[in-house]
């Protein structure tokens, strides 16, 4: 059901977005990177005999379950705080990163054969894929910027240096909660 409830709401931000300020990037990302992004796991799971070996479709809900909610915490950066100078960006790089070590640690879990025994391995492996995928998105964001001329990406009221350097730090905290939580929890 998280799978449904996010695309619709990605959906809806896609319509409001071109109804009213018609930004591209935002329609394009939420109408409709997001829905496949969602997609995604459930596809891999039932094309991909390998995989569904190994994985449960109750991992790949709740790989749906914190993609959505990533989605989620997005929208009001995304449609009003990035314009308004609201330093709204911590906060998403802070909660979605730890959505995201939550999503690699199921994903990375999936190459071990008992990935409980290798929990120290599985974390290592969740970290480096998420910090770095930390690094690749920064420097994403600020190419689109650049190309299309917005400011979807940053705060106005500071420097694009300073805003990339502020989501790698709120990033890195949010990776360093979400290991940590792992490894106590699990």
């Amino acid at each position: 059901i998280m799978i449904i409830v996010g695309i619709v709401i990605s959906l809806i931000v896609s319509v409001y977005e071109l109804l009213t300020r018609q930004r591209g990037i935002v329609w394009i990302a939420y109408g409709i990177l997001n829905p496949l992004i969602l997609l995604l796991p459930r596809v891999i799971y039932y094309r991909w005999r390998e995989i569904r070996k190994r994985a449960t479709i109750d991992m790949v809900k709740r790989v749906e379950l914190f993609g959505a909610l990533a989605i989620a915490l997005n929208i009001p950066g995304s449609l009003f705080f990035h314009d308004m100078g609201v330093q709204y960006d911590r906060v998403i790089h802070f909660s979605t990163v730890v959505l995201y070590v939550l999503m690699a640690f199921i994903i990375v879990s999936l190459f071990f054969e008992k990935p409980l025994d290798n929990k120290k391995n599985v974390l290592k492996w969740s970290g480096i894929a998420v910090f770095l995928g930390l690094f690749l998105f920064e420097l994403f964001q600020f190419m689109l910027d650049i190309m299309f001329g917005t400011h979807l990406f940053f705060d106005l009221k500071q420097s694009i240096t300073v805003d990339i350097l502020e989501d790698i730090l709120f990033g890195t905290a949010g990776l360093a909660l979400g290991l940590l939580y792992i490894y106590y929890r699990k």
